[in-house]
């Protein structure tokens, strides 16, 4: 995502954050993605070990959207620890902006509406 502090609020959950590893210290891709529950209400969980996101935003406090390069964009359900397939192909599907009030999703060139 973009260096812009209108960004910054997409990367924060009031229940659940995102810890991660980096692929190398010249790689902007995220590994080892754990979700904590900051309020101890849910479990903690890990993400699938070979998932190597580039860029995630809180669709909501319980939605994480993330994309894979060349793979898509996913939606995982911190509760209830689901993950389901937004749009997938061979894309860079970088992610560019979300708005929470309209479930938009700005990606690449493309907008998408979000249905959870």
């Amino acid at each position: 995502i973009a260096d812009d502090s209108s960004n910054e609020e997409l990367q924060f959950s009031n229940i659940f954050a995102v810890e991660y590893g980096r692929v190398s210290t010249e790689d902007e891709r995220k590994n080892n993605i754990n979700i904590r529950c900051k309020t101890g209400e849910y479990p903690d969980n890990t993400l699938d070990d070979t998932i190597i996101m580039n860029d995630y935003i809180w669709a909501d406090d319980s939605h994480l959207i993330y994309n894979i390069q060349g793979k898509g964009i996913y939606m995982y359900n911190a509760i209830t620890r689901q993950t389901s397939v937004i749009v997938e192909g061979t894309e860079t599907y970088k992610i560019k902006d979300y708005d929470r009030t309209t479930k938009t999703l700005q990606y690449d060139d493309t907008t998408i509406m979000i249905k959870f």
